[in-house]
């Protein structure tokens, strides 16, 4: 295995680690002895565990070499598949049910799918959220979400998500032939989500929070680069990506190739399966 290998099934490893144990990234660094951000760029590949690092974490957790060996295969083959099933029965039509994979019990929450899909992001499946926040909105407690997300150091995602939901419906309800129920289904939640305010804030200084901080009782605080899709590796492709983002995902400091359109095509998409 190369070093870029050896990188990846580090990255995985950590991932499918904190996941199984739910283990915050903000806990798995001070057992390592790094700070977040350098927790953040080891887990997208960007980087790796020293030797003494690595025999801690086997020593604290009970692991052999082989976890993080096999883990990056399973991560690619078997990671999202019980988050598409959940998605997909909590309103993400569009999404395909696979067949004989169980959907844990804590997933047929939707604040719970919620989380789990923004800690362990996919490009493929976060968009998904976006009519399953339609249909559950009322019930989701995003400023829980947004504490818990704290402690992963992404705090930011679930209010970018929130935000391309909202937009999106806004677009949706343009649409002059809409059927009735479905009109009236994303007139309510676009209601809910405003009287929430959660609609986009006035944006902050440059690198600042935004001027109304979404989650209660938050100071201004500079809001770190949120490096979200994963095959964000060499520092050139982060620029790149950074440089062609949206305005949405550079408000929330989303380093992503993710649109704000991308959101509005999940709701269509989930309309018309």
């Amino acid at each position: 295995m190369n070093k870029k290998g050896i990188h990846r099934s580090i990255a995985a490893g950590l991932r499918k680690l904190r996941k199984e144990r739910r283990i915050t990234q903000a806990e798995l660094a001070r057992l390592l002895g790094l700070s977040q951000a350098q927790l953040s760029k080891i887990e997208n590949g960007r980087g790796s565990l020293v030797a003494e690092q690595l025999v801690r974490l086997l020593q604290e957790y009970s692991l052999s070499l082989s976890y993080f060996v096999s883990a990056e295969k399973s991560s690619r083959n078997e990671e999202d598949t019980p988050l598409q099933n959940a998605l997909a029965r909590l309103g993400a039509a569009h999404l395909r049910i696979v067949p004989g994979i169980a959907v844990p019990e804590r997933l047929a929450l939707p604040e719970e799918a919620v989380l789990e899909t923004l800690i362990a992001p996919s490009s493929r499946l976060v968009t998904a959220l976006a009519p399953v926040i339609v249909r559950h909105c009322e019930s989701i407690n995003f400023h829980r979400i947004a504490e818990r997300l704290r402690g992963h150091g992404v705090e930011y995602r679930i209010w970018w998500v929130v935000d391309g939901t909202y937009h999106a419906l806004g677009e949706r309800l343009k649409e002059p032939y809409l059927p009735r129920d479905l009109h009236r289904l994303y007139q309510r939640a676009f209601l809910l989500l405003e009287r929430k305010k959660l609609n986009l804030p006035q944006r902050g200084v440059e690198g600042e929070a935004p001027t109304a901080l979404p989650v209660e009782g938050a100071t201004r605080a500079p809001m770190i680069e949120d490096e979200f899709d994963r095959d964000l590796i060499s520092e050139r492709t982060i620029q790149l990506v950074k440089q062609n983002r949206d305005k949405l995902a550079n408000h929330w400091r989303v380093v992503t190739r993710i649109k704000k359109a991308d959101f509005e095509q999940a709701l269509k998409d989930s309309e018309e399966t």
